[in-house]
């Protein structure tokens, strides 16, 4: 169709009225988020199963990028109508797409461009980014033209508060092809896995290729030399920029296949104890193997790996005490291993690990306060002792430790605030500080903080929905949040929690069967969704949320024996099935089930008598059995009751923390068992 001045309706539009894809209106003074989007669009290629196989919603099939798109690069001269090169443009565009900041809301020419577009008929095609400011605010903080703030249009919001500008590129691109958001981007993230695995296969093949370049020219030493560092930038490649790249998409296969190539080069060509940086990579490619056994649930063989990697880290460290890098490798060899030995119960043992790296932490901090790392390393460190304190029963010792993190946390956050990684540590801080809350009892201050949590990890999902890692924290914060809301009576809404929860751990978990954490997570939803259906009278369905729960966890107990926590999640477990089975009168299942949890806390206790969880675990395990058995046998049962006074008793004697109400329970069983021995004297 010719163009002619003014316009018409968009019957009978056809593929040749139309030059763009979409035309991008935007004030001079946001000329770089116009670059930005252009380049954005035009480079990105739409998934392969999409192009020429779905059509959108203009009514032509799905190209393989948006090409091209017309970028109105400077704003007209004062008092005048549109130009023409300009409605010619505007015409023959699919979609209006406005860069939307109080910059374009009093941008007359912007506004015109919206209101042309409307009178061509395609309003429904006006897609908005936001940049900056507020949309519909009515201040100065405007973002939206006068035109557009009628219309409603599809808005993406490219703040870190917002979506993100990954994911507000996405739901532009998922507006033009008349997909759903969520569609577009399981597809971007699926593709990004893709290319990751194409990277590291090649990767591999670089490095192999010039190990063996090295080893054929051992004896021309300098050619040896120059393959050997050539290598060795590969390896760097693999063990640094990779390791992060999958730890967002969290593919455990493919950070195995990388770690056995590297472990391969290594036996290869070895390391050169004379060369510093040949030791470092051996060393961090050894954490990447310790992490890797961790997510496996390999405990043993993470402590293996963590304890030789903190073999190499003091001996750079002897080598040259003046680099600060080489001993904040210490920090983290010392903080990995006391993250091993706290999941086997070796609390002891965590605790030195933990205050060995937090004493280098603190002298790197003040060394150079300057450098954001060794603050985030400082706040690692106090979260990882708080840990300890929190589970060896010092909660005002773990409280402390949590605040001092959380302030760490925050001051970085408030240094750079597009950080993401601030952003989390400040995430897992709040929900630390309200775990020590619940234990204390403060109901309402747990809650609050829980909220903060996941108020910043639903901000980071959103950013990044790809990024495995943040999804895993929003299901561990609604999970956390979940249980507050329970323990204050809200039941309705920790069902609605717990649901969102298992339903983020279950894709993950289907995702990566092989990553055991997760595994774990998915076996926590099905738990506290269960007790949740069983405070509200659903037997029936909290009795299949336990049972699912103890499938996972069976599974993983005998994946590895040695991980305590598992041992203690499978505990718990059995004794919940046991208080449905004793509430729909199967005294007999409930007392097998509660025999089971018993014989592992009982060993869990012995194992650490300085874990007030577990000894708090065990006398809870005897009250069971005394209140099951109090419907057959009144003797036996006063035998259970009497054996969870003294293990009750003898946590009091340890100076071992105890909640208000079970204090209640022990002078109740006190008056019972002390005045009768007193009466039997």
């Amino acid at each position: 169709m010719p163009y002619e001045s003014g316009f018409a309706s968009m019957n009978g539009d056809t593929s040749s009225d139309y030059r763009y894809w979409a035309f991008i209106s935007y004030s001079s003074k946001d000329k770089q988020w116009g670059r930005w989007l252009h380049r954005a669009i035009e480079t990105y290629g739409i998934p392969a199963e999409l192009v020429e196989r779905h059509q959108t919603p203009t009514g032509h099939p799905a190209p393989k990028r948006f090409q091209p798109l017309f970028r109105d690069r400077d704003e007209l001269p004062a008092s005048s109508d549109l130009g023409t090169e300009i409605e010619k443009a505007l015409w023959a565009s699919r979609y209006l797409i406005v860069v939307c900041s109080p910059h374009a809301a009093q941008s007359q020419w912007v506004n015109k461009e919206v209101e042309s577009f409307q009178k061509l008929g395609r309003r429904d095609r006006i897609l908005a980014i936001i940049v900056d400011g507020e949309p519909n605010a009515g201040d100065t903080r405007e973002c939206f033209p006068p035109a557009l703030r009628q219309l409603e249009p599809i808005a993406a919001d490219v703040r870190p508060e917002g979506d993100g500008k990954t994911n507000a590129k996405l739901k532009l691109l998922a507006g033009m092809l008349g997909v759903s958001f969520d569609s577009l981007k399981q597809r971007d993230a699926h593709r990004r896995i893709r290319r990751l695995q194409l990277a590291v296969f090649a990767s591999l093949l670089v490095a192999l290729s010039l190990a063996a370049l090295a080893t054929y020219a051992f004896h021309q030493r300098d050619k040896a030399v120059k393959a050997r560092r050539q290598a060795e930038s590969v390896l760097e490649f693999l063990v640094y920029d990779m390791r992060d790249e999958l730890q967002k998409v969290g593919r455990l296969e493919l950070v195995a296949k990388i770690q056995k190539r590297v472990e391969e080069y290594h036996r290869q060509l070895g390391t050169e104890a004379s060369q510093p940086v040949t030791l470092h990579n051996q060393e961090v490619a050894l954490e990447n193997a310790g992490n890797l056994a961790s997510d496996k649930g390999d405990l043993a063989g993470a402590q293996a790996s963590f304890r030789h990697a903190l073999a190499i880290a003091e001996k750079l460290a002897r080598q040259d005490p003046s680099d600060a890098n080489w001993r904040r490798d210490l920090i983290v060899s010392c903080f990995r291993l006391g993250e091993v030995q706290s999941a086997q119960g070796d609390l002891a043992g965590a605790l030195a690990s933990f205050r060995q790296a937090l004493a280098i932490a603190e002298a790197l901090a003040r060394q150079d306060p300057g450098i954001a790392q060794w603050h985030r390393d400082l706040g690692d460190c106090y979260a990882g002792l708080g840990e300890v304190q929190r589970v060896q029963g010092d909660l005002a010792g773990a409280l402390a430790s949590f605040r001092q993190a959380l302030a760490i946390a925050e001051e970085l956050a408030r240094q750079d605030p597009s950080n993401a990684n601030c952003q989390h540590d400040l995430s897992v801080n709040y929900d630390n500080i309200g775990d020590v809350q619940r234990e204390q009892g403060d109901l309402a201050g747990a809650l609050a903080s829980f909220r903060q949590a996941l108020a910043i990890a639903e901000q980071l999902a959103r950013q990044d929905p790809g990024n495995a890692a943040w999804q895993n924290d929003l299901s561990v914060s609604y999970e956390r949040l979940g249980t507050s809301q329970s323990a204050q009576g809200d039941l309705a809404g920790a069902l609605a929690s717990f649901r969102q929860a298992l339903a983020i751990a279950g894709q993950l978990a289907r995702q990566d069967p092989s990553n055991a954490h997760w595994q774990r997570n998915l076996s926590v939803s099905y738990r506290r969704l269960g007790e949740v259906q069983s405070a509200q009278g659903d037997l029936a369905g909290a009795l299949a949320s336990f049972w699912q729960a103890s499938a996972i966890a069976e599974r993983l107990a005998r994946q590895d024996p040695g991980n305590a926590a598992w041992q203690n999640d499978l505990s718990v477990n059995y004794d919940n099935i046991g208080d449905v089975q004793s509430a729909q009168g199967d005294l007999a299942g409930a007392l097998a089930s509660y025999q089971q949890s018993m014989a592992i806390a009982e060993q869990l206790a012995r194992q650490d008598p300085s874990n007030a969880h577990w000894q708090r675990n065990l006398w809870v395990s005897y009250q069971k059995m005394a209140l099951v058995t109090e419907r057959t046998s009144t003797d036996e049962a006063r035998e259970w009751w009497r054996k969870a006074f003294e293990r009750l008793s003898a946590m009091k004697k340890r100076g071992l923390f105890i909640s208000a109400e079970d204090e209640n329970t022990l002078e109740q069983l006190g008056q019972k068992f002390e005045g009768g021995a007193a009466t039997n004297r």
